[in-house]
């Protein structure tokens, strides 16, 4: 991504990259920095998005925008309730396929990684905050069995459910 920043704009981003910088090289390497890192590198993925939605606009109907932004905010409002790609499609009115069309298009990703990615980022929010057992984070966030989520979050995040919480709260570290 390339932005075309004024002056004051530039110091703005420049100082941002220097207390990210700072709050990584802290002892307490953890939990904390990483939060404090990924909280100051929020206005860069707002500004990333709202550079993304413009330069898509123009090749994408408003409805169809309309359309995308409410099939992420399903999303965000059943992740624990695990809907399929054809429910939040029956929901907005569409087929699975438009929906995977529109995902493509604006988010560069299908339908299914979006929700994989949404239902990673709740378990992992789970295990970083919480001392609730792994097993009972797989009941809260709709899997019948705990090993399917121990499957799951091995297959999208590439590592175990123990290991991330361990470095997550920094056990071991």
């Amino acid at each position: 991504l390339r932005l075309d920043l004024d002056p004051e704009e530039r110091a703005e981003v420049t100082g941002l990259i220097d207390r990210i910088e700072a709050e990584t090289r802290r002892p307490d390497d953890g939990l904390a920095a990483a939060m404090a890192s990924a909280a100051l590198l929020r206005p860069f993925l707002t500004a990333e998005r709202a550079h993304r939605a413009r330069a898509v606009v123009s090749d994408v109907a408003a409805a169809d925008l309309d359309r995308f932004l409410a099939f992420r905010a399903n999303v965000d409002a059943h992740v624990r309730e695990r809907w399929s790609v054809e429910q939040h499609a029956a929901a907005l009115g569409v087929t699975a396929r438009t929906l995977g069309t529109l995902s493509r298009r604006l988010a560069e990703r299908t339908p299914k990684q979006i929700l994989d990615a949404r239902l990673a980022l709740e378990v992992k929010r789970l295990l970083a905050h919480t001392d609730e057992p792994v097993s009972a984070i797989a009941f809260a966030v709709g899997f019948e069995e705990p090993t399917n989520l121990a499957k799951f979050f091995r297959r999208v995040e590439g590592t175990t459910p123990g290991t991330f919480r361990a470095r997550a709260q920094g056990v071991g570290a």
